[in-house]
């Protein structure tokens, strides 16, 4: 602890320092305020004469964003004053015609006034009686750091879940069930706009409509900046914002075949001090499914069979309200708070027909099993947001303060009725066993950020994280006494376990060029203390660890589109709770379940290195090949106790080794016809001991997901997807394949604001669930299909009031017109 409070100590003095220099200083002692000037003037190329009223917006050449901008005059002059140094590139654009981008505008001390001359532009090719623009975000857009995904522009998401939005997105996977992994890992982290979610990761990708969301980043190598937590990366979800002054919205209804519906609405207010924004959704989602199990257990001499089928049902339901105020203090200065709360649930409803009997005394028992579990939490979360911006581009501090509660259980009922072979009733009162869980959980996490620009390419980053992370659960069991008509407590498997984790972060990364290479390298230290109280415990279980997290990203340009990307990062995964607790919990008359309070974090290296070529204004090829070894790996293990009852528990691996490839094509084959197609090899090797034998597995995993697009006219669209994963194995085991095809289309009316989408899932009935699993004298087989061909139809309707502008002021009105369609799709 006093290393620790040593290194936070050293880390204000610097961020003291740092912050105490005019804030428009450079690192060589040059001029500390921005003194960049640009000017030029615009002409139609075609009638070799000014064009007023054109507009000049400047980009970021780091991170696009917009620095600033204006209106050309009526001679179709323009001066730009006050620019930070840095590198830049301009937009010259105006209704009708083409747009100019000038690249690589470098507003450096030696070179602080820029005259670009004449700027001639092109009048559109086909120009009509009414203007309308309809620009497309591509489906995905590559950074040096992340993936983009737009899910706007993803018919088949439309009346989903944002899992289900995410199956043909590069480097994921989602299952039957809708859990999503990311190259091949459950382990990842979620965050919403950057910051962590009242729900956990995948509960939050479950419970989230795709229609709240604008786009997600897939960010499988993460910089020292980033939580370490997750040894696959990030899914950073970027909710739907509007920025242009006036209210606008959304409202989105959907409702599909046996009982699904789902909607959601989000009202924006901005003006030039105020952005306010609120929203509400709900979900009530119904999936029925089919499915088969049979185990095979050695106990001594005898050898027990059990053969079943029946039903599996899966309900989700839920609502939620969020909203938010930024109250911007002057142009450089802003204060956010923002709030959300709802509920969740997940209920699973199985029954069927049990088949059980031993070899070799031939004993067979038939009976019904019916099983009923359900989870039900309530949530609330606030989050305090300060930014403060300095005279110079991209240098500010940042700060937020989050607090989230989630609260609530889950409760399982088993009731089992004996029969004979034709399954008819042999008895009067079923046998009945049930469970329930009551839980608690506090989260609170601050975060100081600073960043800081050097030279005309440096970037500094650094700042300090606090977590701290409570949760109380209470696990009760019960039998239930038909005598009496009274349920009757279970010692046994009733228990009671608080559990904290507290975890103290610093970091700093710095960026820059060198030679026509970009460089960041960036070090993440953290002090992490974790306690598990168990009421059945003498003593609790404690751990401290002192960590280190170091990431290292290079890029290089090739030509104007093409681009060379490598890093290597460092990450964790953290046991949760309840792969902790030693205490059993009961599962099924067959089954139960116990933690492991020794049980290690995960540790992984992952090396990437990618490619990626620019084919014309709109198509690209990206090759990228990566290396990922975990150490300590977490495992689910599967043993037999000499009664035959089964234990589920967790131990570490050895280690964990995947190394692959994942290729992605993105063609604009005409206008109507857009073609994106990504394929997923990789080597999975894992290697260990479990209870004393030696484990090696490998296999070769695949995936492959396709997405075509065909533009029908105007406001006619059709998109149809294809998804396939290939088999792979696991520590006692293996998953097969699954294949799943969907197709969309969409209809808009009265000018894009209302838009209707039918939508159907799982079209040839492939989308099915295989998986064997086998040890020291045992087997499990389990197949499971969901629901096939679902059919979704979803309305939508979008709120536009904004303000409109003389021609004479900021904007026109044509120009405003032109960013609303724009925003929209």
């Amino acid at each position: 602890m006093k290393r620790f409070l040593t290194i936070i100590s050293g880390y204000w003095i610097i961020l003291t320092s740092l912050s105490a220099q005019p804030s428009g200083q450079m690192a060589s002692g040059q001029n500390p305020e921005p003194v960049g000037v640009v000017t030029g003037k615009v002409y139609d190329q075609s009638a070799d004469e000014p064009l007023p009223f054109a507009n000049i917006v400047i980009y970021s050449l780091r991170d696009s964003s917009m620095v600033t901008g204006t209106i050309a005059s009526e001679d179709g002059s323009f001066t730009i004053e006050k620019i930070p140094y840095g590198r830049y590139y301009i937009e010259v654009k105006f209704i009708g015609y083409d747009k100019q981008i000038l690249n690589d505008i470098r507003i450096v001390p030696q070179k602080s006034y820029v005259d670009l001359g004449n700027i001639r532009i092109e009048r559109a090719r086909q120009e009509l009686q009414e203007v309308e623009i309809t620009a497309e975000r591509a489906a995905v857009e590559f950074h040096v750091d992340k993936k983009v995904v737009s899910i706007q522009e993803n018919l088949n998401a439309v009346g989903e879940s944002l899992a289900r939005a995410l199956e043909n997105a590069p480097s994921i996977s989602v299952d039957i069930d809708g859990n999503v992994a990311l190259r091949g890992s459950t382990s990842f982290t979620v965050l919403i706009d950057g910051k962590p979610s009242p729900l956990n990761g995948p509960d939050a990708l479950q419970q989230i409509p795709a229609s709240a969301v604008e786009s997600v980043e897939i960010i499988t190598n993460p910089s020292a900046k980033y939580d370490p937590d997750g040894l696959a990366g990030i899914i950073n979800i970027i909710t739907k914002k509007r920025a242009l002054d006036g209210v606008s919205g959304v409202i989105n209804l959907s409702a599909g075949t046996h009982d699904k519906y789902r909607g959601d609405i989000l009202i924006n207010f901005k003006s030039d001090k105020v952005t306010f924004y609120a929203g509400a959704d709900f979900n009530d989602m119904n999936f029925m499914g089919n499915m088969t199990k049979s185990t095979f257990t050695q106990s001594a001499d005898t050898a027990e069979y059990i053969i079943s089928a029946g039903t599996g049902d899966r309900l989700r339901n839920g609502y939620s309200f969020k909203g938010g105020l930024t109250y911007n203090f002057n142009r450089n200065t802003s204060f956010t708070l923002e709030g959300s709360g709802g509920t969740h649930s997940f209920s699973r409803i199985e029954s069927g027909k049990y088949h059980e009997y031993t070899v070799p005394d031939l004993n067979h028992l038939f009976y019904i099993n019916d099983n009923l579990e359900s989870r039900s939490e309530g949530f609330y979360g606030f989050t305090a947001n300060f930014e403060k911006s300095f005279a110079r581009q991209d240098h500010k501090l940042t700060s937020y303060l989050y607090f989230e509660k989630e609260f609530g259980g889950s409760d399982e009922a088993q009731e089992q009725l004996f029969t004979d072979e034709n399954w008819q009733e042999i008895q009067v009162d079923a046998e009945k066993i049930k469970t329930d869980e009551e839980s608690d959980e506090y989260g609170l996490r601050f975060q100081i950020d600073y960043t800081r620009p050097f030279g005309v390419t440096g970037i500094l980053e650094t700042g300090y994280q606090a977590r701290i992370d409570m949760e109380n659960e209470d696990h009760h069991f019960f039998n239930f006494d038909n005598e009496t008509d009274t349920w009757i407590a279970n010692p046994i498997f009733t228990n009671d376990v608080d559990f904290r984790n507290d975890i103290h972060a610093l970091y700093g990364t710095y960026a820059n060029e060198f030679k026509g290479f970009g460089y960041q390298i960036g070090l993440r230290t953290e002090y992490n203390f974790r306690e598990i109280q168990n009421l059945n415990a003498a003593v609790p279980s404690t751990m401290e660890l002192f960590d280190y997290f170091p990431s290292v990203h290079l890029s290089r340009k090739i030509g104007k589109q093409d681009q060379v990307l490598a890093s290597y990062s460092r990450r964790i995964n953290r046991p949760r709770g309840f792969f902790l607790d030693p205490y059993p919990s009961y599962m099924d008359p067959n089954t139960i379940r116990i933690g492991n309070p020794e049980l290690l974090p995960e540790y992984v290296d992952s090396y990437e290195l990618s490619y990626q070529k620019g084919i014309g204004k709109s198509s690209f090829i990206s090759l990228e090949g990566y290396y990922r070894k975990t150490h300590n790996a977490m495992t689910r293990l599967t043993t037999v106790r000499d009664d035959g009852i089964r234990v589920f528990s967790m131990d570490n691996l050895n280690e964990e080794n995947a190394a692959g490839g994942e290729l992605m094509v993105n063609m604009q084959v005409t206008k109507w016809l857009n073609l994106n197609a990504s394929t997923n090899l990789y080597l999975f090797t894992l290697e260990g001991n479990i209870t004393d034998n030696s484990v090696a597995a490998r296999s070769t995993n695949s995936d492959v997901r396709f997405n075509g697009n065909i533009r029908i006219g105007r406001d006619t669209r059709f998109q149809v997807q294809g998804f396939y994963q290939g088999p792979s194995v696991t520590a006692q085991g293996e998953r097969k394949e699954f294949l799943m095809t969907s197709a969309s289309i969409r209809q808009d009316f009265f000018k894009q604001r209302l838009s209707a989408t039918l939508r159907i899932q799982d079209i040839f009935k492939t989308g099915k669930f295989h998986f064997v699993a086998e040890g020291t004298n045992f087997r499990d087989e389990f197949r499971f299909s969901r629901e096939p061909q679902v059919v979704m139809l979803t309305l939508g309707y979008r709120i536009n009031n904004y303000k409109n502008r003389d021609r004479d002021g900021d904007r026109g009105e044509e120009s405003q017109n032109e960013d609303v369609i724009m925003n929209d799709q």
